[in-house]
């Protein structure tokens, strides 16, 4: 479970950035739970033809080639691809630091299972620590699309790409600083991104409004 989720499991949680209050939730019932996830399962994590694909998150050719390869469902994929991990990162020898240990770790329980590549996207070492997701985080979001060459246009969501804030902007607002910040520094909000066919980001931040709110 992750953190903004527990509504799902039928859980409240406090998902404020300042834990002030409980936010208004509806929470899930165990029948829409079993209906959301049958239906999540009939669902691709990717789509392709010659002129474009679509992926939620990350499309990396390496990964789709091993999910196209793979007989099954995305959570049948997905825990085949965990223990895949976990078997690699039994036979690694500890490093000095429990920190880069740790982060060797989570590394590869990311970039290593396909299924996450896809849903979720690739990481990297940060820069320096960051406030995310309910934690402080030593691993970044890459930014896969500015390696992407291909000759098809790539469809993506996940990431929040923003828009400038007109000036009507309530002053109380100007200033406000979302999760994880802005990946696409110097891009307008409707810029194709990478190289080849290009990449569009089409996810405008809705999860963001409920920070703003």
């Amino acid at each position: 479970r992750k953190h903004g989720n527990a509504w799902f499991w039928g859980e409240p949680e406090v998902i404020r950035k300042d834990h002030a209050a409980l936010s208004f939730q509806l929470l899930a019932d165990e029948e829409f739970r079993t209906a959301t996830l049958g239906w999540l399962r009939t669902l691709p994590v990717a789509l392709s033809r010659s002129d474009v694909k679509v992926v939620h998150a990350c499309w990396h050719d390496e990964t789709i080639a091993r999910l196209q390869k793979f007989d099954g469902d995305a959570i049948t994929a997905y825990k085949h691809f965990s223990a895949e991990v976990e078997k690699e990162l039994e036979g690694l020898p500890k490093l000095d630091s429990a920190e880069d240990d740790e982060d060797r770790r989570d590394l590869a329980v990311q970039n290593h299972n396909p299924v996450l590549v896809t849903v979720s996207g690739m990481e990297e070492k940060a820069a320096e620590p960051f406030w995310a997701g309910g934690k402080m985080r030593r691993l970044d979001r890459k930014k896969w699309w500015t390696e992407y060459s291909g000759e098809a246009l790539v469809v993506f969501g996940h990431y929040w790409r923003l828009f400038p804030r007109p000036s009507s902007t309530p002053a109380e607002f100007k200033d406000f600083d979302p999760t994880g910040g802005n990946l696409f520094p110097g891009a307008s909000p409707f810029q194709l991104l990478g190289g080849g066919g290009g990449c569009a980001c089409v996810d405008f931040g809705v999860g963001v409004r409920y920070e703003e709110r």
